[in-house]
């Protein structure tokens, strides 16, 4: 089960490297109180594990998970390696001695479109996810998004006074 959930992780955790890259470009000030952006980032990780443990999972759902993310696996890979590339290349393009727009716009295009096709094959796992849940741990998991998109308002909030 946990390496079900891992590959979740993972595959969420790629679409954070976008704020990670917001976060870093703060200056820093020594404390996650004066870093708006990559204290949310720290919060809503702890929130997604709270989810996790008060989804209270029964040993059906999770051998049912589980099944899911085996028959899921190689497209889950091959999504987090193409993210990854993906990012990297946009890195090296930022971080270039001579940075080139046209570059930086392509590695983000195409940053951009292994986003999307991330974000297609988790809408197709979530849907294939959903039956198993019960309606009160899908009101968890809608709960903990809203709570994760009102932080991530608050941290802009915050960035943009100072």
């Amino acid at each position: 089960m946990r390496r079900a959930w891992k590959a979740v992780i993972a595959v969420s955790a790629v679409a954070v490297l976008v704020a990670l890259t917001a976060a870093a470009a703060q200056p820093v000030a020594g404390a996650l109180e004066d870093r708006p952006l990559l204290k949310c980032f720290a919060e809503n990780v702890g929130r997604f594990f709270s989810l996790l443990k008060s989804l209270d999972l029964t040993s059906e759902q999770k051998a049912k998970v589980a099944e899911i993310r085996s028959r899921h696996k190689a497209e889950i890979s091959t999504a987090l390696h193409r993210l990854n590339d993906a990012h990297r290349k946009l890195v090296t393009a930022v971080r270039a001695d001579a940075p080139s727009e046209a570059a930086i716009r392509a590695a983000a295009g195409e940053l951009g479109a292994a986003i999307a096709d991330g974000a297609v094959l988790r809408s197709k796992i979530r849907q294939e996810a959903l039956p198993i849940l019960t309606p009160a741990q899908r009101q968890k998991i809608d709960t903990a998004i809203s709570e994760a998109q009102a932080s991530v308002d608050k941290a802009l909030q915050e960035f943009d006074a100072k």
